[in-house]
């Protein structure tokens, strides 16, 4: 397993709202188990986490090492859940290059974030339009309530998050 996927797991803020660097991350504010790294047969999950700016710059990050060539006009997609309940999935995607070994993608900006929670972000490659493999991680999002409040972060409000969370 990978120790940059842990330490980047954990999102930590600075008084002025901006990401702070993975390794000086905090220690778990929740009592979640942090999620442990995906390995499939074409990707190896390297790196999940949160990116946060003014407290409602919202983003997730993801960092795959592919395992193995996806065949012919190879693209992909990255479905990150969306935290309002019933709202679809933000998507990313793009065209894979024949010797490319690695994928770094960024979501959309998210509507808002419910703290100490995970989230579930899924890689799907394709090879000729086809789905060849969908890669699956949970990532969560955990940070001390007093960095909650001090970046005014954009948290859901119970109506967005729905009554079966």
């Amino acid at each position: 397993m990978n120790s940059r996927y842990f330490l980047c797991a954990l999102c930590a803020i600075t008084l002025g709202g901006a990401l702070q660097g993975c390794a000086g991350a905090p220690a778990p504010t929740s009592s979640l188990p942090l999620p442990a790294p995906t390995v499939s047969e074409y990707a190896e999950t390297e790196a999940a986490g949160f990116g946060v700016k003014g407290g409602t710059n919202i983003t997730y990050g993801m960092t795959y090492l592919l395992r193995k060539e996806v065949g012919d006009s190879p693209s992909y997609m990255v479905e990150f859940e969306n935290p309002v309940a019933g709202e679809k999935p933000l998507a990313s995607g793009g065209k894979l290059e024949p010797s490319q070994t690695e994928i770094f993608v960024a979501s959309p900006v998210l509507p808002c974030i419910e703290n100490h929670r995970n989230y579930k972000v899924s890689l799907k490659l394709f090879s000729g339009g086809n789905l060849v493999a969908q890669h699956d991680d949970l990532v969560q999002f955990s940070i001390p309530a007093n960095l909650v409040r001090q970046t005014k972060l954009k948290t859901c409000t119970a109506a967005q998050v729905g009554a079966t969370r």
